[in-house]
């Protein structure tokens, strides 16, 4: 009897809910899995550079939330949105200080997937360190504002009396110099604060940093004749003129101004052991309490040259895949206007212009592309570099490669089976230029330098079926150069160590009870000799978890009980959900996966009376609807609650009528407040004495006493 009505239940729930899946399958979906429409999907649609501000889109069933969950979101913002039209679309925003790769994990009634974001940089860089201009003098009106900063960074000077009100300056080599001029003073000498701050390459902006600066309505100022000098010697000539100033400072050096101009001779001797490239040098006029702005002097100086050679091409060329092949090396380290020649036994220069090629200022390097020179079939190029300051002029130096008739050269296989969460895709490259591999789904990019002719990148991913594609190319040195595309076919297929597709079983899908349990179960008994498997239950209202719970080997079941929960410390109604995790020997943990949440309902509806209807319709035979009043209950409304009713035949004992011996079932269905009356329009072909009782259920399957009808009859 108990089942009975339990079935008849279920049949109405589908009734009243629609053809939903209540046998959920619960896994570690990747953002590569490819479900059915209508089902959760998700992958990354943009990001800014320093990953603060992502957005994510995907499929997903219509009505239902669709939430987000990482440990590093700013907590104020909405973490859930609405699923219009089978998509959604959310905007993200992480917190202040995170570095390092983050995962967003998207769940919708019971699916989930997760993206990786694979560099997010919100750390706020340090605050700018200004070296001038100095506290306690006054300075005219035009003056020079520099310091340290953050390499590649951006430098932001804010002031009342700055034209515009802002002044930038890049940071070049880890300083910065820019001039600053003062607008719209009229009293002779003036006081205001100037507000700095440094916005890194991530977009991330330090704290500000307040300068007090003191100045006079004059234009008086020192000017140098250089202000950024290439040096060759031992000693560096500083000059310039400083009308107005009695003397100079140069580097903490005092020089007299003689005829509005100074002159003085910097020893470079003592620098040369730091092995610096850039110094700063500090040059300002003096005259009492007024001086010039300091002002920042750059040079380089004759340093050790490194040895000069080629990044590529090497080992093989292959003709047919000309488009590849970037010619590219280095001289060493220039100065001003430094260029190479490449030129063959053939040929006096290989680039079809005949002109020299540019050589990069910092580092010497040189790139030619496909289309700039012409081998002429051979296999051997020659360099000889040229500049001011380097003296092997002469010394010139080759590589050496061989053609190939081939057109099957891949940086990678066409297709890559996969068989754990890590694994490895490498190749061979062109020396000196790096490979990216991007992921076609989610867009993460990943990189690494091609050493000795190879490259090496690992991948880690949680799909564990289907496939994904990549798509695999080189960049060069000054990334102004992208090789030929090719796709990679990546096929995962393995299996973790625990049952991850979950069905999920009880009376009422989603709902327990201390009477109703539920059941997970999976097809094949978990037995694993490398991981074990822990499981837990988690509260999303009270944030209750318990602690992890090693599941036994050789179980394809797992029970949830409300009295468990109730020991716990789980309130009413609350959303339960089960997670599970792997764990190997060396402590190396999987991903956790979740079933979909499950609400308990602890104590039946609150007792209802039924109201006593004449049910002697003696000609018609037809059951009418019986009459309520409201129910209620604790976790849900009274339209979702569930009558249960039986129809008895009543007989009475021969010796007093009014006696009852027994009740006989005849008719039994369970209905809800929802339902259409017509499905109350049961016609009976029955004789005898009748009685209709009434049990209230809730979705926990809490019952109430049965209440019973009057007794009529039919004849």
């Amino acid at each position: 009897m108990e089942y009975k009505y339990i079935y008849t239940i279920l049949i109405f729930i589908f009734v009243l809910e629609g053809c939903q899946k209540h046998s959920r399958t619960i896994s570690s979906v990747g953002t590569n899995l490819q479900v059915a429409k209508g089902d959760l999907t998700a992958h990354l649609v943009s990001r800014r550079l320093n990953g603060q501000r992502v957005v994510i889109e995907g499929e997903c069933t219509d009505d239902i939330p669709v939430s987000f969950f990482s440990n590093h979101l700013i907590n104020d913002q909405h973490l859930s949105t609405q699923c219009q039209n089978e998509k959604y679309r959310k905007v993200l925003f992480f917190q202040a200080d995170v570095v390092g790769h983050q995962d967003i994990f998207v769940t919708q009634d019971g699916y989930s997937a997760v993206v990786t974001i694979p560099s997010v940089v919100t750390r706020r860089p340090g605050k700018v360190i200004v070296d001038t201009p100095m506290e306690g003098y006054f300075y005219g009106r035009t003056i020079y504002v520099s310091g340290r900063c953050q390499l590649k960074g951006t430098v932001f000077i804010r002031g009342s009396y700055i034209e515009d009100f802002v002044k930038t300056a890049a940071c070049s080599n880890g300083l910065f110099l820019t001039p600053i001029y003062f607008s719209k003073i009229n009293a002779e000498a003036m006081e205001t604060h100037l507000f700095i701050n440094q916005v890194d390459a991530y977009g991330n902006s330090s704290e500000m940093t307040i300068k007090k600066i003191k100045f006079r309505n004059d234009d008086h100022s020192i000017f140098l004749t250089e202000s950024i000098v290439g040096a060759s010697g031992d000693s560096l000539e500083v000059t310039g003129s400083c009308k107005g100033f009695e003397r100079v400072s140069i580097d903490g050096n005092i020089v007299n101004c003689r005829s509005g101009n100074f002159s003085y001779k910097l020893d470079l001797l003592p620098r040369k052991k730091t092995g610096r490239l850039l110094y700063q040098v500090p040059v300002e006029g003096l005259n009492g309490n007024f001086r010039s702005n300091l002002r920042m002097l750059f040079y380089y100086y004759k340093s050790v040259e490194t040895s000069p050679h080629f990044f590529s091409p090497r080992g093989k060329y292959d003709e047919s895949a000309r488009g590849r092949h970037v010619i590219s090396g280095t001289c060493g380290r220039t100065y001003t206007n430094g260029n190479v020649r490449l030129y063959t036994k053939k040929s006096e220069n290989i680039l079809r212009d005949a002109h020299n090629i540019p050589l990069r200022q910092d580092d010497g390097v040189f790139i030619i592309f496909p289309d700039e020179y012409d081998l002429g079939g051979e296999t051997t190029i020659f360099a000889e570099c040229n500049d001011f300051y380097i003296d092997y002029k002469t010394n010139n130096f080759s590589t050496s490669f061989d053609y190939i008739p081939s057109n099957e050269i891949r940086l990678a296989p066409k297709g890559v089976d996969v068989h754990s969460m890590n694994h490895i895709i490498e190749g061979g490259c062109s020396q000196g230029n790096s490979v990216r591999l991007l992921d076609l789904s989610n867009e993460n990019i990943e990189q690494a330098k091609c050493i000795n002719g190879k490259y090496s990148i690992e991948i880690t991913s949680s799909q564990m079926a289907g496939k994904n594609q990549y798509e695999i190319f080189e960049v060069n040195l000054f990334e102004s150069y992208q090789g030929a595309k090719q796709l990679i076919d990546v096929n995962y297929s393995y299996a973790v160590a625990f049952p991850y597709h979950f069905l999920q079983e009880s009376p009422v899908p989603g709902w327990g009870s201390k009477v109703s349990p539920l059941r997970f179960y999976w097809k094949y008994p978990y037995k694993s000799e490398v991981n074990d498997i822990y499981y837990g239950y988690y509260s999303k209202n009270s944030y209750i978890q318990v602690e992890w719970k090693k599941l036994p080997q050789n179980t394809n079941q797992l029970l949830l009980d409300g009295h468990e929960l109730l020991r716990l410390g789980y309130k009413e109604c609350e959303e339960v959900q089960v997670y599970f995790q792997s764990v190997d020997k060396k402590n190396r943990k999987s991903i956790i996966i979740e079933t979909s949440p499950i609400r308990f309902d602890f104590t039946p509806p609150d007792e209802v009376e039924v109201e006593q209807i004449d049910y002697s319709p003696l000609f018609r035979k037809q059951l009418p609807k019986f009459k309520f009043k409201d129910a209620d209950d604790n976790c849900v409304s009274d339209d979702k609650l569930f009558y249960k009713y039986t129809l008895y035949q009543v007989v009475f004992s021969k010796e007093n009528e009014e006696e009852i011996i027994d009740r006989i079932t005849i008719d039994e269905f369970t209905i809800s407040n929802v339902l259409k009356e017509s499905l109350f329009n049961r016609k009976y072909d029955l004789e005898g004495n009748f009685q209709v009782g009434v049990t209230v259920f809730d979705r926990g399957q809490n019952a109430t006493k049965e209440y019973f009808s009057i007794i009529f009859s039919w004849k």
